[in-house]
């Protein structure tokens, strides 16, 4: 009885963490000015994946889902790339809470949290990572 109490306490936690804490709007609201460069990966082939990652602005109703570019103009492009380097901070500080987890948990379900976060959040950083790298490269031959 006890663990599912635990199990309860990790999923909210985790919703805390993610969109109770802010992370998602805190990183949204980051200045233009102070978003840090993203290191480019390419190595993606296709786009069968990309039904499958959840797009968080549905959730947080902030920023503009990416599903589809909203222009190839120059504005829309450099407004999809800060998009996108947010949505990697994002993932980037969601992975740092796993830490918390060993507090009320048993050692072993502490390295599940970690496991956890790692491999939900890793992917989704290697797809910003490719789509930025793709955005840079539609911008630089428009320019």
């Amino acid at each position: 009885m006890v663990h599912h109490w635990i199990m309860i306490l990790d999923i909210v936690a985790w919703c805390f963490f993610h969109m109770g804490m802010g992370i998602s709007l805190c990183t949204v609201n980051i200045p233009n000015h102070h978003s840090r460069i993203t290191i480019l990966y390419s190595g993606l082939k296709g786009e069968k994946w990309k039904n499958y990652i959840p797009d968080g602005s549905k959730i947080i109703k902030r920023g503009f889902e990416k599903k589809q570019l909203q222009g190839t103009d120059t504005i829309s492009l450099t407004k999809v790339m800060l998009e996108t380097k947010r949505a990697e901070s994002t993932h980037w500080f969601s992975i740092f809470p796993a830490g918390f987890f060993f507090v009320w948990n048993p050692v072993w379900a502490g390295w599940i949290m970690v496991v956890y976060t790692i491999s939900f959040n890793i992917p989704i950083i290697i797809v910003q990572r490719y789509n930025f790298a793709r955005w840079q490269q539609l911008l630089a031959k428009k320019n």
